[in-house]
């Protein structure tokens, strides 16, 4: 591995755009062209674990599955078990390979001495990931007879390995913290023989029936629910109910007197007087409903 790096990159965080074009492929970072880990990469790597360890103490709170009722409170339900096992074998996972780095730098250094907590592990095999990722001339130079004897390649092995669990168990936090918006309904499945419902993933392009599994592209989907409403026609009791259906969760409600205040202003208008009916297309605009992705 390279001893020769620029210390360019600083500490910014997984996010930044330009630090991702920088990563490992057959042993090379593809976007400096040095031996992998860079020290963009590394640094990245870095920041994951003090992420990881910034947020280990919370993923506690996590063990206790939720009872569904609402309160706030996360109660165990007689139907599930009494942990949440997702995040007790993270949590586990996550003491584990902190304990496994730690030891190394016990082991491996003179000046090293683990700390009796998970996180400041974390925080510690994070400030002194130069020992996993630097030069093994660089990393061994006080102990040059443990470095002897390995296969070539192993301590390029090593350093991609501190990166790429890093990555991993960052991504199971977050995964497990923050969850995900729920599907969106796009409407019926357009295969003839098919009588199921589509629904669009967050982050995705392509929406999917739950009973075929057939791939719908969202934008035609979206041009095919909009038709659709734009020639329902509703009467006016059926307006505020047809509303509040499709409106996304957590928004306001719409009141009668809203769709009242509409037609009493001549915003929305009856397309038939008799009997009263109205394009359910103009209510959804004047309440600002996104019907589909």
């Amino acid at each position: 591995m390279s001893t020769s790096r620029q210390d360019t990159a600083t500490s910014h965080g997984p996010t930044r755009v330009e630090d991702q074009r920088h990563y490992a492929k057959s042993g090379v970072c593809t976007a400096c062209h040095q031996p992998a880990p860079c020290l963009t990469i590394a640094e990245r790597a870095a920041d994951e674990w003090r992420q990881i360890a910034g947020a280990f103490d919370a993923l506690h709170a996590y063990l206790v599955p939720s009872g569904g009722k609402g309160d706030g409170v996360r109660t165990a339900p007689a139907s599930k078990p009494p942990i949440l096992l997702i995040a007790s074998d993270l949590i586990r996972e996550i003491e584990d390979w902190a304990w496994f780095y730690a030891s190394a730098l016990m082991d491996e250094t003179n000046d090293y001495v683990a700390s009796t907590t998970t996180a400041q592990r974390l925080r510690d095999i994070a400030e002194r990931h130069g020992h996993f990722t630097a030069d093994p001339n660089e990393r061994w130079v006080a102990n040059r007879k443990r470095s002897e004897g390995m296969p070539a390649g192993h301590w390029q092995r090593v350093a991609l390995d501190y990166c790429d669990n890093a990555h991993e168990l960052r991504r199971k936090v977050v995964g497990l913290i923050v969850q995900p918006p729920p599907p969106r309904f796009m409407g019926p499945c357009m295969e003839v023989e098919c009588s199921g419902d589509v629904y669009l993933k967050a982050g995705d392009n392509v929406a999917r029936c739950v009973e075929c599994d057939q791939g719908h592209d969202a934008r035609q989907m979206r041009d095919q629910l909009w038709r659709a409403l734009d020639s329902r026609l509703i009467r006016r009791d059926e307006l505020r109910v047809a509303l509040n259906t499709l409106r996304r969760p957590g928004t306001k409600r719409i009141a009668v007197a809203t769709v009242r205040q509409w037609i009493h202003r001549g915003r929305l208008v009856p397309v038939f007087r008799e009997p009263e009916m109205f394009r359910l297309a103009d209510a959804i605009d004047l309440a600002g409903i996104e019907v589909a992705a």
